[in-house]
C-alpha cells in the first residue's frame, strides 16, 4: 500500500485528488503508482512496455481488494483470502 515499499522513488507529483509516484525497483522495472484516498492504481513497466496494471481498493485498515483485469483478489493482513473472476 505504501509506494516506497515498491522501490526507490524517482519522481513525485501531485495529480487530481492524489499523488503520482514514479518508482524504480531492484529489477530495473519502472512503476507508475497513483495514490488516492480510497485506492491505488499501479502499473509496472520494463523497457517502456507495460507488464501488469492493477487497482487496490481499500476496504478497511487491514483489508483490500486487488483488481487485475476482471479478476478480484481479496487480502486481509497481507494474505490472500478470496479470489473471484
Amino acid at each position: 500500500m505504501n509506494p516506497i515499499d515498491y522501490g526507490r522513488l524517482i519522481i513525485q507529483n501531485k495529480i487530481d485528488s492524489g499523488i503520482n509516484y514514479i518508482i524504480q525497483n531492484d529489477t530495473e522495472q519502472t512503476i507508475n503508482f497513483n495514490k488516492f484516498d480510497n485506492y491505488n492504481e499501479v502499473e509496472f513497466f520494463k523497457s517502456g512496455i507495460s507488464l501488469i496494471k492493477f487497482k487496490d481498493i481499500f476496504l478497511s485498515n487491514l483489508k483490500f481488494m486487488r483488481i487485475i483485469d476482471n479478476k478480484k483478489y481479496y487480502f486481509e493482513n497481507g494474505d490472500q483470502i478470496i479470489f473471484t473472476s
